[in-house]
């Protein structure tokens, strides 16, 4: 067999779709790995941190903060541990004294409905009272892992609304 031949059969393998698409897999299963055992130790920079906007595979923003707090809920098994990690996900501002991102408190307050953690309605209330004491159509800009700058808005209204809803399944 001749060397164009070879170079052409390995390029027709390596970028087959099924190749690439095995290759991308073993890329994002590489990266959640080298996430959870770098941040391990603190949750909230890898829950931060897996909000990537390059993956192939994981949405964007809320959908990759989702989708750490409920691979450290299944990891930890511990509801202790969970529960102090949805209040500081809960927070308006992070410890380094920024404005957390929308996604960070949208996915957590998706998340602590879908566990029914109603218990967390007072940290609930306030990140409500929080944002209350912004202007309701007040946009901010909080800085996403990459570095990247992402509009959000103050949404309190949306708060109001799981409070509420919270409050109509405990008094159920």
């Amino acid at each position: 067999m001749n060397t164009k031949l070879k170079i052409l059969i390995a390029l027709v393998t390596i970028l087959n779709p099924l190749s690439l698409s095995l290759y991308i897999l073993t890329f994002e299963k590489c990266r959640k790995e080298w996430l959870w055992f770098r941040y391990k130790e603190d949750i909230c920079e890898y829950v931060r941190h897996d909000d990537k906007h390059d993956d192939y595979l994981d949405e964007p923003g809320f959908g990759g903060v989702f989708k750490a707090i409920e691979t450290y809920d299944r990891r930890t098994n511990d509801s202790l541990k969970m529960d102090s990690l949805l209040v500081e996900l809960l927070k308006f501002r992070n410890k380094k004294g920024e404005i957390q991102c929308n996604d960070i408190h949208l996915a957590t307050l998706i998340y602590i409905d879908k566990t029914r953690r109603y218990h967390l309605l007072p940290y609930i209330k306030a990140i409500r009272d929080s944002f209350a004491s912004y202007p309701k159509d007040t946009i901010y800009y909080s800085k996403n892992s990459d570095g990247v700058y992402d509009t959000n808005r103050n949404f309190k209204e949306n708060i109001d609304t799981y409070i509420e809803s919270f409050t109509n399944e405990l008094k159920k």
